[in-house]
């Protein structure tokens, strides 16, 4: 894929966040409660509802922020010259995978293994001992569910 094409799919993308982002904020802020007690006193009406919506819009807007990330990243190694290269095993992303996934760092094979691994991991760790976000190299935020890319020494 050419530089200025993925440019174009990431800097699209990225806009779409944003405008998603607003959204769940805009959600966020411009809800009237219909009672002012707060919903931690579980009396007022709707009070389980109104924190399940408000937990909804808070993994909402994370995993849109992790979204976010991930395109701020792809744009990064679009600079550094590393956009389409599998950050795992170094082979080149094909074209078809990413003007479907623009932002992605793995091929499929490596993107197939580190679900494999998760998963497994899923049956042997409970999820409040893992960190939510395994740290990449450069200090970059692997994507949900991956492992973090191995470093090379």
């Amino acid at each position: 894929m050419q530089d200025t094409q993925a440019r174009q799919l990431l800097v699209a993308e990225a806009r779409q966040l944003a405008l998603i982002h607003g959204a769940i904020d805009g959600a966020l802020t411009g809800r009237a409660d219909v009672d002012s007690r707060p919903v931690s006193d579980g009396r007022g009406p709707g009070a389980v509802t109104l924190l399940l919506e408000q937990e909804v819009e808070e993994s909402l807007r994370r995993a849109v922020d992790d979204e976010r990330a991930e395109v701020a990243f792809a744009l990064t190694r679009l600079d550094q010259g590393t956009f389409g290269i599998c950050v795992a095993c170094g082979a080149a992303i094909p074209d078809e995978r990413l003007g479907l996934m623009p932002a992605t760092r793995f091929c499929v094979t490596c993107e197939a293994a580190g679900e494999r691994s998760f998963h497994r991991e899923q049956g042997r760790t409970s999820r409040s001992s893992r960190p939510d976000a395994p740290v990449a190299a450069g200090g970059a935020r692997a994507p949900s569910g991956h492992p973090p890319p191995e470093r090379s020494s």
